[in-house]
Order: structure tokens, then sequence, then C-alpha cells
């Protein structure tokens, strides 16, 4: 790529609304200016629901800009107006790119963004936080709330106007306008939502408390961990007393709890697996806060550029996909419509082994199944074994795979494999012989970053490298930096083509789709991921469209199914039934009691506390 300059006519622009968590937002304000003509626009709710279309240009011969492009362009959808402007760039993205990893005092907010840049702001820290909880109320503006609002609004829409044009002496043009087609495939993602069964998170969301006493009643029978429905530290250290588990221990002395953490210590220890099982289903009974819009679909910010390998970062506490597997049952497609999930198969193996340009990885891969080749190079299986006829050796690999990736070290292998640390540096040695260029790769990575002070990827995602940064991170990082860059190219790619992108997960996407087309729906889905694999890891990488094991399609009325869920789903929509039911017949009883009320006509009754006590005191009845 090369940079090209340009002086450019900008138009910058700041929407504000009110979104209940999960729903399509309601813009209550607007602020633009363009940069040509000094030209100011100032709309509050009334006015804004009178526009067809946006009162600023917007084709090619400005570049609009806004500080979280892919949020400020939902609001535009909400309001029909149409196509959205032909040149974007994001404040937030060009913020990000070049201040990844540097350390700083301020955060990446806008705020954060013009401190970096020396650029006057006007609104304070106490102002945002006043004017964010007021937007998050549905009461309607008053006209003197409305004035000051939109002050506040044009402050951040001056601010982000200094921003684009301070980045603009140094801007890389074709990674800009690819951030800003990313952010507009983002809206339309955000405006399309992702479709629930609702009657199955109502019931998840109505007994999500009482289920969770019932599952730690019935669950925890096992372990003994919890106590009155939170875990505590005093249990877990007995639990591990009684089953001689050498459980490690924070700083604090309280027992290591973290997922990851556990998932290891399960590995020797398989009692640990159903505690990490109950620990995790508890705690997403505990959040239920999984939100949907009126309309049954969760409408979630993706969050975009927010990582430090430029991966989006959506709420994991109102987003399905980010809990235990099971609840991702909630997604169904509508009528007539179905749900399609396409990932691609080993992405970060296929990543490491093409930019390497190591040809035993490449061969591994292209054999269809890195996995089990891995294993054979490494002269764990025969030439010519199969996941069939050698699935442990296939198993060991890919837990291997992942682990070299992220320079896992002997000891925490052998911790993950349940075996002897002897035997993992054994494992570790052989895979490192079996992929030597790429292992040489690696590390001349690792030794280049840390001399630049920087690490990028081919298209201009960027860390800082800091003297005291993790090799690990420095190893893991390339592949999934080009991950996250390849997973932009197709998102746009995608919904230019006019599929219905849903959802974007880590190396997937989740299309909705009519259940007549969803044969060249996949089809053209698949192309498209296929050609955008191929320009930015150099091959072309394979897309896992499911199996009958293991289904990728769901056509209405099938729900969501993860392969990782096993009867999980099932036993907790069971359990869930159970608790609703039994207060059910609670609330029929308390109908009764409030009909009875309402006959006789009964004063100063306190309705919250609805007895056949009160009742009788109340009526004086002994």
């Amino acid at each position: 790529m090369t940079r090209l300059l340009s002086s450019v006519s900008w138009v910058a622009f700041d929407f504000e609304w009110y979104a209940p968590p999960g729903a399509l937002p309601v813009p209550r304000l607007l602020t633009a200016i363009e940069s040509a003509t000094g030209k100011i626009h100032r709309y509050g709710e009334v006015q804004l629901r009178r526009l067809d279309r946006p009162p600023f240009p917007s084709g090619p011969e400005v570049v609009c800009c806004a500080f979280s492009a892919s949020s400020d362009l939902v609001p535009w959808l909400v309001l029909g107006w149409g196509q959205m402007p032909d040149r974007v760039v994001c404040t937030y993205a060009e913020h990000r790119v070049r201040y990844n990893g540097v350390p700083s005092e301020f955060d990446d907010d806008l705020l954060g963004a013009c401190a970096r840049r020396d650029i006057p702001y006007t609104s304070t820290e106490a102002t945002k936080k006043r004017w964010h909880e007021r937007f998050r109320d549905p009461r309607p503006l008053d006209s003197q709330e409305e004035e000051e609002g939109l002050e506040y609004c044009l402050a951040d829409t001056r601010a982000c106007l200094a921003l684009a044009q301070d980045y603009e002496k140094d801007m890389w043009w074709e990674r800009a306008y690819t951030y800003g087609e990313y952010s507009k495939a983002l809206a339309v993602i955000e405006f399309n939502g992702k479709p629930h069964n609702t009657e199955a998170l109502g019931l998840f969301q109505r007994n999500a408390g009482e289920a969770k006493l019932e599952l730690i009643q019935e669950g925890d029978q096992e372990y003994g961990c919890y106590e009155r429905g939170r875990l505590r530290n005093k249990r877990v250290w007995a639990f591990a007393a009684r089953n001689n588990i050498p459980w490690p221990a924070l700083p604090s002395g309280a027992p290591v709890l973290a997922n990851e953490e556990l998932k290891i210590l399960a590995a020797r220890h398989p009692i640990v697996e159903g505690f990490r099982q109950l620990k995790k289903t508890v705690g997403a009974l505990r959040s239920a806060k999984y939100a949907v819009d009126p309309d049954g679909r969760s409408h979630v910010s993706l969050h975009g550029f927010a990582t430090k390998t430029g991966r989006n970062a959506p709420k994991g506490s109102l987003s399905v996909e980010l809990g235990p597997a099971w609840v991702r049952g909630f997604l169904q497609a509508p009528p007539g419509w179905a749900l399609v999930e396409l990932d691609f198969e080993a992405e970060e193996f296929v990543i490491r082994a093409a930019q390497s340009g190591d040809p035993a990885m490449i061969r591994a891969y292209q054999s269809g199944d890195p996995y089990m080749a891995t294993g054979v190079l490494m002269g764990l299986a025969p030439p010519g074994a199969t996941k069939f006829s050698h699935p442990e050796v296939r198993a060991l690999c890919k837990v291997l795979v992942l682990a070299i990736s992220y320079g896992m070290s002997a000891w925490g292998l052998a911790q993950r494999l349940a075996i002897e640390e002897g035997q993992a540096a054994e494992l570790i040695r052989r895979y490192h012989e079996a992929f030597p260029v790429a292992r040489a790769w690696s590390e001349g990575g690792v030794a280049y970053a840390k001399a630049c002070k920087s690490i990028t990827t081919p298209f201009g995602w960027r860390m800082y490298v800091p003297r005291n940064t993790n090799p690990r991170t420095l190893l893991n990082w390339p592949m999934q930096s080009l991950g996250a860059d390849l997973l932009r190219l197709i998102a746009i790619a995608l919904v230019e083509a006019g599929i219905k992108v849903i959802n974007l997960m880590h190396d997937a996407v989740l299309i909705e789709c009519r259940i007549e087309d969803i044969e060249t729906t996949v089809q053209q889905a698949v192309a498209i991921m296929a050609r955008a694999s191929e320009l930015v890891v150099g091959m072309p990488l394979r897309v896992d469209r499911g199996s009958e094991d293991n289904p990728h399609i769901f056509p209405y009325p099938a729900r969501f199914r993860d392969k990782r869920e096993g009867d999980t789903y099932d036993r907790m929509m069971g359990l869930l039934r159970k608790v609703d039911a039994a207060k059910g017949q609670a609330s029929d009883k308390d109908a009764t009691h409030r009909q009875w009320i309402e006959l006789n006509d009964i004063d100063n009754l306190n309705a919250k506390s609805l007895t056949p006590r009160n009742i009788s005191a109340a009526q004086g009845v002994k």
C-alpha cells in the first residue's frame, strides 16, 4: 500500500440517542460541522424525525467522520436515511492504530484522544457522565435540556473534526477508508440484530435467580463449594483437600478460580471439570442480562478496533455468543428464515504457515487435517493415520498447536495435558523440529518487534511494544491481528454483496437468509471468504460449513446449537420450566387474593404483602 496525500473537505457529525440494552437507538440529537464552509447543523429529536435524508453533504465530494463511526451510523439507518456516506473516517480507529499499546494516563475515549494530541476539549468527564446518564433516561428532553444537550453534542463534533484534521497530516488513506468501510459494515450488522427465541429467553430471565439456587442445590452436592447460593473460598479449599487436588492460590491466599486455569486443573483432575461447568452456568444465571428489542432481536455494538490485536470487543454480559455454549440456543431465526454459521478451519495454523512460508506446515494444512498431519510429522502416529484411527493423538496435537502459538512453557503444557513436564518438553522439541521455518519466523518476529518497539500487520494494524512486553504476546499477535484484518475485509464484502450478516465472531460469521436461499447464500459467502483469505493470508482458507454431527445451518424452527453444549440446554430449560411452573402456581394464588380485595374494596392495604393473614387482618377477621 502507498500513502496518498490529499486535501479533503470534512463533515464531522455526532448523534446522541436513547437505547435500552439490546435495543436499537432512538436518535435524540444531531450536530454536524462542514469544514469547507464552517456551517453548523443542530437538530433536536422532533426535528430529526422530520428529516428523510441527511441534512449535510455525504457524497464522494466530502469525507464524513465520527469518533465511533459504527455507533453513529446506526441512528443514520434507524432514521431511514438510506445509503451511508461514500467516504467515512472513524477517528476512534485512527486514534487506536496510532496509540495501540502506548502507555498513557488517558483513556481511549474522545477526551483521552484529544488530550494525547493537545486538542482543546470543552466538556469535562463529569459533564460527559451527566449527559450519558440523561440520554439513558427515556423521558423527553425539555427545551432547556435540548439546548444544553446540543451544545454538549456540538463540543464532541468540534473535537472529532479537530482530530480528523490533525490526523490528516500523516493519514494512510487506504487504511483509513478501509476502517471506515468496516465501520459502515458494523453499523449494518448491529442494525440487523440477532434474532432470539423470546419465549425461551423470557423464561430464562424470569427465573434465572431461582433456577440458580435450584442448580446449586442439585449440582453442588458432589463438590460442596457453595453456601447460601455463593461460592466460598473455604469450601473450595475443603473440596481440594478431600480430592487431593493441588489447587493453585492467588497471592492473597484465595483459590484460583479463573476459567482458563480451571481448564488446566481439570486436565489432571477430571472432577474439576464438572465444578468448572457448574460455576460457569451459575455465572450465566446470575447475570441474566441478555436483552432484546421489541422486534425480538438483540442489537449490541461489536465495538470494533477495541483490542490490542484489532479484534472486536462486544459486551459479554449482553451477548449470548460470549456466554456458556448452551445459552447460544436462544438464537433462532424467524419463520421462513435460517441461521448459517461459517467459520475458518484452523485459521491461526494456516496464517502462521502462510506468513512464515514453512513448507511442512503448508503441506500439513493442505492435507485436510493439519492436527493429524502434525502428529504424523512428530512421529506420534504412522503415515495414513486419521482422526478416527488415532483420535487421542489428534486431540493432543490440537492442544499442542494452540499452546505453541501462545508460547506456552513445558510446565504449562504439562498441566494442560496432564502429563509430566519432561514429556511436555519433548513434545515441544518435536513440534519445532517438524516446523523449523515457522519457529525461526516467529522468533525473528519477536526480536524485530522488540528492536523496532512496534509490530504491524501488512494491512496496517499496529501495536507499540514496550521493553517489558511478554514475548508470548508477540508470538501470537501476528496471527490474531491478521485474523482481525481478514474478518474486516470479509464483513465489508459480505455486506456489500447484500448478504444479511448478523454477527461476527473470532474466526466466523453468522448469516441470516431465507430458507429457499440457503444454498446460493452459502456458496456466495464461502467464495467471498476464500477470496478474502487468499488476499490477506496468501492462500485460501477452508470454510467449515458444518456436517450432520456438527450442523452449521439452522432453518426455523430449529434453534442455534453449539456442538459443545451437550445436553446442558435441554437440562437448563427443564429446570427453568420447573421453577416457572412453581412461580405460576404462587402467582395464581396471589391473583385470587387480589381479586378478593378488589371485590371487597379494602382500603389502605399494602399490595406488596398480599397474604391470607394480611387480608384477614384488614377485614378484622381473627
